[in-house]
C-alpha cells in the first residue's frame, strides 16, 4: 500500500489531497474491512487506481494545452472566449470553467476532457477562436506600415 506522493498523485496537482484520499481510504479499511490483501484490493486499490486514470486524462489534456499554445489563433481565441464569458449575462462559462478546473484541479481530469468534447464547447472555442483571428487580422491591417 502506497500514500500520496509515494504512489500516485495528480498531475500537476494537490499532493496533499492524493495523500489524504489514499491514506483516508487506507484507514478505513484496515479499521472496517480487515488488514488483508485482500480487503487492501477490494476497498483501497480502487481509489489508488481511479487518481493514476485520471492523470491519463490529465496527460491528454495538458498536451492539448501544450498544443493550443503553440497554435497562436487558438490561443487568442481561448482568451477571447473566456473574456467574452465574464461579461455574458446568461452565465454560460464554459470555457472559464474548463480553464479553471485545469488549473487549479478543483474538478477530475476525466471530467473535464469530457465537458470539452461537447458539440456546445467545442462550437464555442472554434468560433471564438475564429472572432479571434478576425480581430487580429483586422488589427494588422490597420496597423501603419
Amino acid at each position: 500500500m502506497l500514500i500520496g506522493d509515494c504512489g500516485a498523485t495528480r498531475l500537476y496537482k494537490d499532493g496533499i489531497g492524493a495523500a489524504f484520499r489514499t491514506a483516508k481510504a487506507a484507514a478505513r479499511t484496515a479499521v472496517f474491512s480487515g488488514i488483508a490483501a485482500a480487503d487492501f484490493k477490494r476497498h483501497y486499490w480502487p481509489i489508488y487506481h481511479s487518481i493514476a486514470r485520471d492523470n491519463q486524462y490529465g496527460m491528454v489534456l495538458f498536451g492539448i494545452v501544450d498544443w493550443i499554445k503553440m497554435l497562436r489563433p487558438l490561443l487568442r481565441g481561448i482568451l477571447h472566449t473566456a473574456s467574452v464569458e465574464q461579461y455574458s449575462p446568461n452565465g454560460d462559462r464554459r470555457m472559464s470553467l474548463v480553464l479553471w478546473d485545469t488549473f487549479t484541479g478543483s474538478a477530475p481530469y476525466r471530467e473535464i476532457v469530457l465537458r470539452t468534447l461537447t458539440p456546445r464547447f467545442l462550437g464555442g472555442f472554434l468560433g471564438g477562436s475564429l472572432r479571434a483571428a478576425a480581430l487580429s487580422w483586422r488589427e494588422r491591417s490597420r496597423a501603419p506600415r
